[in-house]
């Protein structure tokens, strides 16, 4: 079965070599270990940016020596990476998790679907909007997962989706201006009820998910069993 335990699992072999463990302390290796696979799981390819992160991070001396020792390393894990990943399509991962697949089918439905997007919740919201505009025809709606959102999925299978409707799907722009905060509210409100009952709900169970919502719009919708996979 594929899953977020499966396809991102980190390995035993990936260790920290001595000298960096050495730098890092004790009490920091495991974590700096896992620091680095999520990293390289969630498909960053920068040696050079993954370094100075690390060392800034870690908060290690700047040298020569430091650079080269944290640059093996995780030349090492991207390794280890690839390795795993032409394992698991050798044995007939189709590269796609299921939640790109379900993202993808709610494109096919009108749904803007944005995977590991935005920094956060007010960065993404309003970059979503802009796209969505941008295609107001097209899109009836937009759910995306934001990049913290996303260390959550790889860790635990879980995240939370952030989401708003198009309101050029419920009426005119003329119409629209006519309605009061309550009413636009109400409207709003009403036409995400049915996009997550008739859309998101049955989208999601297809590729083996389950989304639970409370009906506020201020509240996030909770994803289950999912699984991240960006390619390396």
């Amino acid at each position: 079965m594929t899953n977020t335990n499966t396809v991102n699992a980190l390995p035993d072999i990936l260790e920290l070599p001595e000298p960096l463990a050495n730098q890092v302390g004790e009490e920091y290796t495991n974590d700096a270990r896992e620091y680095v696979w999520l990293q390289i799981v969630r498909g960053e390819d920068d040696v050079k940016e993954l370094v100075e992160d690390f060392i800034d991070g870690y908060e290690l001396e700047p040298s020569a020596d430091t650079s080269t020792i944290v640059t093996e390393f995780i030349t090492h894990t991207m390794a280890i990476r690839r390795q795993q990943i032409a394992a698991l399509k050798e044995a007939g991962f189709s590269g796609k998790s299921n939640l790109t697949l379900a993202f993808e089918k709610l494109q096919q439905q009108g749904v803007l679907a944005l995977e590991d997007f935005g920094c956060c919740n007010n960065c993404g919201h309003t970059e979503a909007t802009g796209l969505m505009n941008e295609e107001s025809d097209r899109w009836q709606a937009y759910v995306f997962f934001h990049e913290q959102d996303t260390e959550r999925l790889i860790e635990t299978g879980e995240t939370c989706l952030r989401f708003y409707c198009n309101y050029r799907h419920i009426c005119s722009d003329e119409e629209w201006q006519k309605l009061d905060r309550a009413q636009k509210e109400a409207r709003l409100d009403k036409q995400l009820q049915e996009l997550f009952v008739t859309i998101l709900v049955p989208t999601f169970a297809e590729y083996g998910m389950t989304v639970e919502w409370n009906g506020d719009v201020q509240s996030c919708m909770m994803l289950k069993n999912a699984f991240f996979f960006r390619d390396l």
